[in-house]
C-alpha cells in the first residue's frame, strides 16, 4: 500500500476487515509505504513544496468538501508517487555514466 497518511488509510482498511472478523494482513503483509517518506529518500525536504506537482503537471484534488473524497485523495496520492518514481529516474538519468 502506499498512501499520503498510510496510518489514517489503514485505519479504513482495519475497520472495513474486522466488520468481516478478517484482517487486511491476510493479503497484505508486507511494507507501507508513505510518499512523505518516498520523497525525503529521494532529496526532498521541503514536503509542504508544490515544486514537484508543479514540475510534472500533476492536478490537484479539489478543495471544495463537496468534490473532496477519498476516491480524489487516493488519484491524487497515485499522481504524486507516479511523479515521484518518475523524478527518480530523472535523476538517475542524469548521472553520468547511467
Amino acid at each position: 500500500m502506499v498512501a499520503y497518511n498510510s496510518h489514517f488509510d489503514a485505519a479504513f482498511f482495519d475497520h472495513l476487515f474486522r466488520s468481516a472478523s478478517k484482517t487486511w494482513r491476510e493479503l497484505y503483509y508486507y511494507f507501507i509505504l508513505d510518499i512523505p517518506s518516498m520523497a525525503w529518500g529521494l532529496g526532498l525536504q521541503d514536503l509542504n513544496s508544490t515544486w514537484i506537482m508543479d514540475r510534472y503537471q500533476i492536478e490537484d484534488e479539489p478543495h471544495l468538501a463537496e468534490q473532496h473524497t477519498g476516491i480524489t485523495g487516493a488519484m491524487v496520492n497515485v499522481r504524486i508517487y507516479r511523479a515521484l518514481l518518475q523524478y527518480r529516474q530523472d535523476l538517475v538519468a542524469a548521472v553520468p555514466g547511467t
